[in-house]
């Protein structure tokens, strides 16, 4: 997946997460999701786009159990972009 493909899937996320008033998971649910991650043959660890990140060998998102920054796993509306998802 090239990076204008990368910024285009981030997009439009961002705006369905904005769209639906900016929800974001817990804490616990976050850590949750990224453990079903880490465990994906897909996973790519420290491989996000900001230091200490995780990435998603099939969407290119950053994943981190905590951070609501720029984390896909953080904003409510975002599921799994494997088939089936995974979370």
């Amino acid at each position: 997946m090239g990076t204008i493909e990368n910024l285009t899937n981030y997009w439009a996320e961002h705006k369905i997460w904005k769209d639906a008033g900016e929800p974001i998971r817990d804490l616990d649910t976050m850590a949750e999701i990224h453990s079903i991650c880490s465990t994906c043959p897909l996973f790519e660890k420290d491989a996000g786009w900001l230091p200490g990140y995780d990435r998603c060998g099939k969407c290119h998102c950053n994943l981190h159990p905590t951070s609501k920054t720029l984390n896909k796993i953080a904003w409510g509306t975002t599921k799994c972009p494997d088939t089936p998802p995974k979370w």
